[in-house]
Formats: C-alpha cells, sequence, structure tokens
C-alpha cells in the first residue's frame, strides 16, 4: 500500500553528544529524555531527528503515515531509538546516535493489523458489494 505520509504537529528528538532528548512542545512544557522514553497523545505525524554536530545543527525528517503513539530507547542508552506508530507492529529504529535502521511497517500477516488498515483507510469490501446487485430476471 502507498498511503501518503505527512508532517502534521511532528515530534522534535534531539540527538546531541552529551544527551538524546525528545524536545518540548506545546502539550508538554519540557523534554523527555529518550530512555526510557514517552507516549503521546494528540495527533503527531512525522518526527524530525535534530543532530548537534561540530558544523551546527542538522535536521532530518521523517513523515509517517499513522499518528506517533510513542517514542523511546529500551534499557541502555546505546540502544536503539524506536518510534512507534499507531496500528503498525514494526517501529522505526533508528541507532542511538542516530542512523536509520529500519522503517515502521505492517505485518502483512498479523490480522490485527489487516483490521486496523481496513477500518481506518476504509477498504472494506462492503461498501463495493453494495454498489452491484443481482437480481433475478422475472
Amino acid at each position: 500500500m502507498n498511503l501518503e505520509a505527512k508532517m502534521q504537529d511532528p515530534i522534535c528528538i534531539k540527538i546531541g553528544k552529551d544527551s538524546n532528548v525528545i524536545l518540548a512542545d506545546e502539550e508538554c512544557k519540557e523534554g523527555h529524555p529518550l530512555v526510557p522514553g514517552a507516549m503521546f497523545g494528540g495527533e503527531h505525524f512525522g518526527f524530525i531527528l535534530i543532530f548537534d554536530t561540530e558544523h551546527g545543527k542538522r535536521e532530518v525528517v521523517y513523515p509517517t503515515q499513522n499518528r506517533i503513539d510513542a517514542i523511546g530507547i529500551e534499557g541502555h542508552c546505546y540502544n536503539d531509538l524506536k518510534v512507534f506508530e499507531n496500528g503498525k507492529y514494526h517501529p522505526w529504529v533508528f541507532t542511538f546516535d542516530g542512523k536509520f535502521k529500519k522503517q515502521a511497517s505492517y505485518n502483512q500477516y498479523s490480522k490485527r493489523d489487516k483490521k486496523f488498515v481496513e477500518e481506518v483507510y476504509d477498504l472494506n469490501e462492503s461498501k463495493d458489494q453494495d454498489i452491484f446487485t443481482l437480481q433475478k430476471k422475472k
């Protein structure tokens, strides 16, 4: 499926030499550490990784198809950074220093993921069946 990804009230994540944090926004007045991370309410689509480098700040933008549910690093601060999209089984995965590893995706074998896609993107076939009906000739 090629559903359009978008940026709407994106979440900013600062990747620095000293610390990695989820930056403050309108909902959350102060930043959160990436270990253990944070869960989000609201309609946050997309995220921005902001790197503090020797040459200044560098931003990398990642639009998402679904809203962001959670962001964090499990366990130790040098483990992978994960960004969870609502309804997707597999999260976005980055190294602790922000290098891209894997894009978020649905599990093609998961009944829960298939049901989510049908409901959210209105892909039910029942509407198509209502358009065409067979009638017996009298």
